[in-house]
């Protein structure tokens, strides 16, 4: 049995402060991606995961009731209790040994905490209200004082009540999750009685039950510094830590996995963990204080600025001015500290906010966050240089490139993480950057693709002076470039940027082709009206009706019923998926079209002939000969898509992030994005279909791709740990999911496999020391996988398999091809290693590519005399990952150095056998099998 952990106390840069509580304004955070305004709960939630109360494996339920089996478990680990080692012994009869809570059960009632009726603890009903508070209240040594104010069950309550335990609790008699969670709270805030000692009943002030059992303590005050600026100053503090003023001092934590270094300038309540050995102390959750008055302004709402105040329209729609008093406050502009005054800084054509903070209490506010960012519409981007040219001003270049600063961010609109080659012709790009006097430089890029099209119903000024654009008579944006600005009552595609501003506004787009996937036809024999369901380039799922008057595939039609029946008979399209064809449902197909002035199609081109015979303008590249026997086209161009579609800028991409054959997936139009061709990378797999408009261009002008694109990511080698011993719980699909370990490139991946794929995974049999590739889909989850080196666990070999299709040299899919120069790996032995340098035995391939290669062949010392010796330098930028079996199956995978490279001039029986992988003709990572078969 593991008893309750020894504490040692800790008085490091800092005197202890009380952990304080969670005001139901107040927020506490944890991960970086996390909301910015967190419920009460979830505040609580996130403080008793981060000391291994509670588990995040399967998502917490707030709203329902707690087993007694479950709070017996969140209670034992609450109180700093483990069950490592403990032996079940069956105590209670309707607790079988097989409980996954069993340990817990059994360990409390050991400790005197719960004893059930003698015979059956119920651990499958629901806890009641004083069932927890007594388990508490015993489980932390407070038995005197309960039988003091008069023991069961009155006496409990009190001492509850007097301890506060019971704050923020209702007098249900059920124990809901959210209620758990804060009566866990609660008890972890209440001061210790003597550990171990029953006959001490004097609470002990200068502890809680958080630091005495949990090392967890807490600084209150303001975050003055990150590793990037300082309020009022530059930073002195090193990367990954935060520097907290409070009245007892200055305190330096490491950030660890929140994102407290994004609050410089708040007051708050930081709770941290010390690690005695090495002498530092992280911070593990964050609560920010009410005493914050924080108010944000819009840049474009600023009427005027002086040292002592802002003038300002509020957001809430009305025309009066507001006035925010200052008090001689720090700024932060785009993320580093400005020394100069806030007069000396001008706002125009800039989009953004200015977050003012009090965090003082005194009167004004004492800083100023401001994000002010520049706003462009793209004409063109250079990925070499890593620039673009805006579109509004011919010649204008933008240098984004991540050379230019020392802290760098790159985001779409919703958070998630771009690089450069998502941008794209006409994508809007907000660039923030600190100002040129700053003693450090930092940039913020952010990429929006939202556009919204429809009518422009008026356009006017409004009080600040900024030009205001009404759509549909319903939405109204700010126009920060007028150059480009419609009449009222024109169609307009409106292409914003990530704060609802118009950057850029195409007019009459009306009467221009449009790229969409055509879902479904009606007809309506009662309206003689024919209408279609398109996913536009709007981003979304919309009825359109037929024009009286329609073009389909340069046929003219004007009976409405002849028009669907054309569009309800075009061919189900192929699609190429990897090896295979597929093909998408009848009904379903890419379109091109145009619409009138009062919204209606008005010209379609499907994927058909035209009536005179001749290829029309939307021409659908084919895959198989008439024979069906292979691949009529194979062009040589950098970017990849299946077997190398030719794509250039003006390539139009519609993803579709699921199946090709499932009608009904093709109605959500989350699973769409339209995106360029600059997406597509290089050696993945995509399963597409491809259309063309210039029968004389090699180009594709329209692809559709499936199964994620661009989100679809290559995880290059991966040398597995496990895959079949964790699972975690899918919240897009709801299910429980197998997760693969292992190292890639010299970091540890954790990667769930797709339910789908599941099987297929299982049917490879792969175990630890097998080294795969594998591809994910749009959600991060394996969907395809291949092992390349097998470890054999008996005869304790590796085999080298170059594919798992035909192995000839052709085959487009192979990761490791000793015949393309771009990308191949080498199995050797070593004979030698010199400083960075290894020699090693290298055995050549032969013709037959399919051939399985073992190092079984390679059995004696004198067997490698025939073999030739090539040299490697390793230097330390390459990623080494090493494989020992003979350090047990929890420690045989990890991360190595040059080090753990042993060379048969040393120990021929122990020498390591490596698989060099190159990437561009340069060694890009390194395997290392070490302990294999002595005669190996």
């Amino acid at each position: 049995m593991k008893h309750f952990k020894k504490i040692t106390a800790i008085f490091v840069l800092l005197a202890m402060l009380p952990i304080g509580v969670f005001g139901k304004s107040n927020t506490v955070h944890g991960a970086k991606t996390g909301s910015a305004a967190r419920a009460y709960n979830e505040g609580i939630y996130k403080l008793l995961l981060s000391i291994g109360v509670l588990e995040d494996t399967f998502g917490y339920q707030y709203t329902k009731g707690v087993t007694r089996m479950e709070f017996a478990r969140m209670a034992l680990r609450a109180g700093g209790y483990s069950t490592d080692g403990y032996t079940v012994k069956g105590i209670f009869q309707d607790v079988s040994e097989d409980n996954e809570y069993a340990a817990d059960i059994e360990y409390l009632n050991e400790l005197g905490v719960v004893s059930g009726d003698g015979t059956n603890f119920a651990p499958d009903r629901n806890i009641t209200r004083l069932e927890a508070i007594i388990m508490l209240l015993r489980l932390i040594n407070y038995t005197i004082p309960v039988e003091s104010n008069g023991g069961y069950p009155n006496g409990y309550i009190a001492v509850a009540r007097e301890q506060g335990l019971l704050k923020n609790i209702s007098s249900a008699d059920e124990l809901s999750g959210d209620q758990a969670l804060v009566l866990i709270y609660n008890m972890l805030n209440m001061n210790p009685i003597g550990f171990g000692s029953m006959d001490s009943a004097v609470p002990d002030k200068t502890k809680t039950i958080l630091s005495q059992r949990h090392d967890v303590y807490s600084i209150t005050g303001v975050v003055n510094a990150n590793s990037f600026t300082a309020l009022g100053s530059a930073s002195t503090i090193s990367e990954g830590k935060v520097s907290i003023q409070s009245s007892n001092g200055t305190g330096v934590l490491s950030v660890g996995d929140t994102d407290i270094d994004d609050k410089i300038g708040y007051y708050l309540s930081a709770y941290y963990k010390f690690d005695e050995k090495a002498g530092a102390a992280t911070c593990i959750c964050y609560e920010l204080s009410s005493r914050n008055a924080v108010t944000v302004i819009d840049l474009s709402n600023i009427v005027s600025k002086t040292a002592s105040q802002i003038s300002y329209y509020p957001e809430n729609g009305t025309s009066s001015k507001s006035t925010l008093e200052l008090n001689a406050p720090v700024i932060i502009y785009n993320g580093v500290s400005y020394a100069s005054p806030l007069t000396s800084i001008s706002f125009t054509g800039l989009s953004g906010t200015v977050t003012a903070i009090n965090n003082n209490g005194g009167k004004g506010a004492n800083v100023l966050i401001i994000d002010a960012y520049e706003t462009y519409i793209v004409s063109n981007a250079i990925s070499k240089t890593e620039t673009f040219f805006g579109k509004t001003n011919p010649g204008q270049e933008v240098d984004i490139s991540k050379e230019k600063a020392v802290k760098y961010e790159m985001s779409f609109e919703d958070g998630t993480e771009a690089v450069f080659a998502d941008i794209e012709e006409n994508i809007v790009v907000s660039v923030a950057k600190s100002l040129p006097a700053s003693p450090v430089t930092a940039m913020k890029v952010i990429l929006s693709r939202t556009r919204k099209s429809g009518t422009v119903t008026s356009i006017d000024i409004d009080e600040n002076g900024n030009t205001i654009l009404e759509l549909d008579g319903v939405e109204k944006f700010r126009v920060l470039d007028t150059t480009s600005m419609p009449k009222s009552g024109s169609g307009a595609t409106l292409f914003l940027d990530a704060f609802g501003n118009i950057a850029y506004t195409e007019a009459k787009y009306l009467a221009d082709y449009q790229y969409g996937l055509m879902i479904k036809q009606k007809y309506n024999r009662k309206d003689d009206v024919t209408e279609v369901k398109v996913y536009t380039r709007d981003g979304k799922i919309e009825y359109l009706k037929l024009a009286p008057k329609v073009t389909i595939d340069a046929i003219v039609y004007k009976d409405q019923q002849a028009a669907y029946t054309a569009l309800n008979s075009v061919p189900q399209i192929p699609v190429y998926k990897q090896t295979a064809i597929d093909y998408m449902p009848q009904g379903i197909y890419p379109i091109r079209f145009t619409l009138s002035e009062n919204n209606e199609i008005r010209k379609i081109d499907t994927p058909v002939a035209d009536a005179d015979g001749n290829v029309n303008t939307l021409t659908l590249y084919q895959y198989m000969d008439a024979a069906d026997t292979e691949m009529r086209f194979h062009f040589n161009f950098d970017t990849v898509i299946g077997f190398k579609v030719p794509v250039n800028g003006n390539t139009t991409m519609l993803t579709f992030s699921s199946g090709v054959t499932d009608a009904s997936l093709y109605e959500d139009e989350n699973l769409y994005d339209f995106r360029g061709s600059a997406s597509i990378s290089s050696n993945k797999r995509y399963n597409f279909c491809a259309f063309k408009v210039d029968s004389k261009s090699p180009y594709a002008d329209f692809l559709l791709v499936f199964s994620g694109s661009s989100a679809s990511s290559s995880e290059g080698l991966c040398m597995v740990k496990s895959w079949n011993k964790s699972q975690v719980f899918d919240e897009e699909d709801e299910e429980i999911l197998y997760v693969l370990k292992g190292l890639s490139g010299g970091k540890e991946v954790v990667v769930p496999i797709a339910k789908d794929y599941e099987s297929d995974f299982a049917a490879l049999n792969v175990h630890q020391g097998d080294v795969i590739s594998f591809t994910t889909d749009i959600y991060g989850r394996i969907d395809d996988a291949e092992i390349k080196l097998s470890y054999d666990r008996t005869g304790k070999n590796v085999s080298l398999r170059l594919s798992e299709n035909d192995g000839t040299s052709s085959d487009f899919y192979r990761t490791l091809d000793y015949a393309r120069s771009s990308e191949f790996a080498i199995l050797g032995a070593v004979k030698t290693r010199y400083e960075d340098l290894i020699r090693y035995h290298y055995m050549d391939l032969p013709n037959d590519n399919k051939t399985t290669k073992t190092y079984s062949n390679l059995m004696t010392a004198s067997t490698y005399t025939d073999l030739p010796l090539f040299y490697a330098m390793i230097d330390g930028s390459v990623p080494i990952t090493v494989f020992d079996p003979a350090k047990g199956e929890g420690e045989a995978v990890y991360v190595g150095t040059y080090d753990d490279i042993v060379a048969m001039d040393n120990s021929f029986s122990k020498h390591s056998t490596v698989l060099l992988k190159y990437k561009s003709k340069k060694l890009s990572e390194v395997i290392v099998y070490n302990n294999l078969d002595s005669a190996t």
